[in-house]
Order: structure tokens, then sequence, then C-alpha cells
């Protein structure tokens, strides 16, 4: 869970499960999924290689190369 982030993001590609506040479900390349800020969440990858896009709000300091 994130203190301070929103959570989104959308899958480019693959298949991957994620559970968010205990509700588990698969992503399909083009589905979405939000994790509300507090909120416990995890996710993982099946046999094939995924490509997910995750944003967050505020930005992530701790993510950015310097």
């Amino acid at each position: 869970s994130h203190t301070i982030h929103e959570q989104v993001g959308f899958l480019y590609k693959g298949k991957m499960g994620f559970n968010v506040g205990g509700e588990k479900r698969d992503l399909l390349p083009g589905d979405f999924y939000r994790a509300p800020i507090g909120i416990e969440h995890n996710a993982w990858t099946y046999e094939e290689p995924s490509i997910l896009i995750d944003i967050f709000s505020p930005i992530r300091e701790d993510l950015i190369k310097k």
C-alpha cells in the first residue's frame, strides 16, 4: 500500500494477475486497475512476458533516476 500515492495501471501486453484490497482478477491487454491510497495490492505474471504501464499521483520521486 502507499500512504500518499494513488496508483493506476494499464496492461499493454501479456497477462497479469492483480490483488487490490483482497479482490483478485486477471488483466488482459487493454485492461486497467486502480490501487487507491492505503489499500494493500500486489501483482504477478504468468508464463508470457508482460508490459504494464503504472501511473502514480503525486509523482514517485523515489523511482526517478538521478
